[in-house]
């Protein structure tokens, strides 16, 4: 049995298709367009008229994508562009009416149990606890986790498009809008701070977005292009850290001419590589390991097994 997952996020629409073989994913096709539904929009509670046009047309084409693999039964998820706009009933009503395509919002206790299974299957998780890191467009999901079950899990509605809005007034960002995010962070995470202290991960788990940008420039830069692909990517602090002071010192243009840089990630990459900044800079973090694994690849796994 195959079956397709588009996941609506708030920056990128992920298309997945897949089955199961002998009891695990494969992964047949998937496709990554980036839309960017809660441009000019997200701050002020809506998805505007130019970000619904984006939309639709992006379903049509993955919609297209899923049938070529013999798909027509599509799970579509919404996240925190969606659930937070006024107007999003209204579009999930208008894609069912218009596409066909049933669409499901979801909250963010559920994202982040999504991402944690996803995580799980495409990566062998310790017994002691790691700390996934999920940075989108509009939420950004933190999973403390080891290899049994979640431990802790919140949602906040911080996503790299609301923190772009919100402190990149520069560009290159100032180190006066840096100290400002970072003293937001610090009054906004604070129960993640307890949670870290309590149970001390050493290990941050950076699922898809900034995160495989990151590792496609560390790639680069290291020579190891054949390590690209593979789904659980090592890198050490130091390593991140070069990088993001790369990142944040240049402006757009010269973001975009950094290697392994995607033009359409040159924007907000930089509040949200600042997140992972934040956090290696004030808690015990030893290594970071990347994947492509996230949302999708969990719900994937969980619809393929009902069906099973």
């Amino acid at each position: 049995m195959r079956l397709a997952i588009i996941d609506m996020g708030t920056n990128t629409f992920n298309l997945i298709v897949g089955e199961l073989q002998e009891d695990s994913l494969r992964v047949v096709y998937q496709n990554r367009i980036f839309v960017k539904i809660g441009k000019d929009g997200i701050s002020k509670g809506l998805i505007t008229d130019d970000a619904i046009e984006r939309m639709m047309k992006t379903l049509i084409e993955l919609k297209k994508d899923a049938a070529r693999f013999n798909v027509s039964d599509i799970t579509a998820t919404a996240t925190s562009a969606m659930r937070s706009a006024k107007n999003g009933q209204e579009l999930v009503e208008k894609i069912y009416n218009e596409l066909g395509i049933t669409v499901t919002t979801i909250d963010g206790e559920e994202e982040a149990r999504l991402i944690y299974t996803g995580v799980k299957t495409a990566l062998n998780l310790s017994k002691t606890p790691s700390l996934i890191l999920d940075i989108g467009g509009g939420s950004v999901e933190f999973i403390l986790a080891d290899n049994v079950d979640i431990l802790w899990k919140k949602s906040f509605e911080i996503g790299a498009q609301r923190l772009y809005d919100k402190f990149h007034n520069d560009d290159p960002i100032s180190v006066n809008s840096i100290s400002h995010l970072n003293a937001y962070l610090e009054d906004v995470l604070d129960e993640v701070s307890d949670q870290v202290l309590a149970l001390k991960p050493k290990t941050i788990i950076g699922c898809a977005g900034t995160f495989s940008t990151i590792k496609t420039i560390h790639c680069l830069q290291e020579g190891t292009l054949d390590k690209i692909s593979i789904p659980d990517y090592p890198m050490s602090i130091g390593s991140y850290l070069a990088i993001h002071e790369e990142i944040i010192s240049k402006n757009l243009e010269e973001r975009i001419a950094i290697p392994g840089m995607l033009e359409e990630r040159a924007d907000m990459i930089v509040v949200a590589s600042c997140i992972v900044s934040y956090l290696l800079e004030n808690f015990a973090f030893d290594k970071i390991r990347i994947t492509t694994a996230a949302l999708k690849d969990g719900l994937l796994w969980e619809k393929l097994n009902e069906v099973e």
